[in-house]
């Protein structure tokens, strides 16, 4: 008997064991998967709180798409109608700058009349004064047609000035007088690049030893508000005379910007749209009762 109990004790033992480790193992699975199910429902439940809050915020965004499409729209057009806007200016500019070349017979002005007493070039505008009275200076300046016959509309183009220097501290400003007329009107350039450059007959009856005459030819290259420093060359004294018309040629080549121009520029003989004929006196020198006869202005 003693012995059968104790055969049987061990195996009991072992039983209890593996009674109480598969009881714990089922715990542990229990307690594993309970806790696997509970973090599932709670991420469940932050997904489709976070996928609510998305829908919430993208559909408003989502509503504003059309709005946003419709502004790029309305600002492509107002672009593409700005930069039309620029084309037709650019290409009103390329008009203004060059229209074709200048008529190959070259001639300028030959100082013909006109109804009026107007004094007319051959491209049939008229001439204009500049001084510098605009600066508050006092030199003067006005013109008259001489014919060489009466009733004859040929002759050559009288130019009367007083150049008088105003004093106004240290004198160091040059009194100045001239004409200009541009090539046509509206005005645009021309291109002249078929010439070699300008030729012009005048005669200065009465003139001081200090005066100077120039001739500018105004082209497009000079820019900005109030900048006059077209191109000019300057006709020397020793050549003139005062009893006949002398003919002088210059170049293009010869044309530089004014000492006070601030440039230099340089001449573009392909939008040349003015041609300016300038007497300059000298710094605090009267010249009075100025005259100076001019025939013909031509390219050659």
């Amino acid at each position: 008997m003693s012995d059968a109990n104790s055969d049987s004790r061990p195996v009991s033992i072992l039983a209890r064991l593996w009674k109480e480790l598969r009881d714990g193992y089922l715990r542990l699975i229990f307690f594993l998967a309970g806790s696997i199910l509970c973090a599932l429902f709670f991420i469940g439940t932050f997904m489709w709180n976070h996928h609510v809050f998305v829908i919430h915020k993208v559909e408003p965004a989502l509503d504003r798409i059309p709005r946003i499409e419709t502004a790029v729209s309305d600002t492509q057009r107002e672009t593409k109608s700005i930069g039309q806007r620029i084309s037709e200016i650019s290409t009103d500019l390329d008009k203004r700058i060059l229209s074709g070349k200048f008529p190959s017979h070259g001639i300028i002005a030959e100082f013909a009349s006109a109804p009026g007493d107007k004094v007319l070039t051959n491209q049939g505008e008229e001439l204009s004064l500049l001084s510098d009275s605009v600066r508050g200076y006092a030199s003067t300046i006005h013109f008259e047609l001489i014919p060489y016959e009466i009733g004859n509309s040929d002759g050559f183009l009288k130019i009367h000035y007083d150049l008088l220097p105003k004093n106004r501290g240290p004198q160091s400003f040059v009194p100045y007088v001239g004409v200009y007329a541009n090539f046509s009107n509206p005005v645009i350039s021309f291109d002249v690049t078929q010439f070699k450059g300008v030729e012009i007959k005048l005669r200065p009856t009465k003139a001081q030893p200090g005066d100077r005459f120039y001739l500018a030819l105004c082209d497009a290259s000079v820019t900005g508000n109030g900048n006059y420093a077209w191109a000019e060359c300057e006709i020397p004294r020793g050549v003139l005379s005062d009893t006949a018309f002398v003919l002088v040629k210059k170049r293009f080549d010869d044309f530089k910007t004014p000492r006070w121009g601030g440039g230099p520029f340089e001449f573009d003989a392909k939008r040349v749209f003015r041609f300016i004929i300038k007497i300059e006196g000298q710094v605090g020198v009267a010249s009075d009762g100025g005259e100076l006869d001019i025939e013909d202005l031509r390219f050659f």
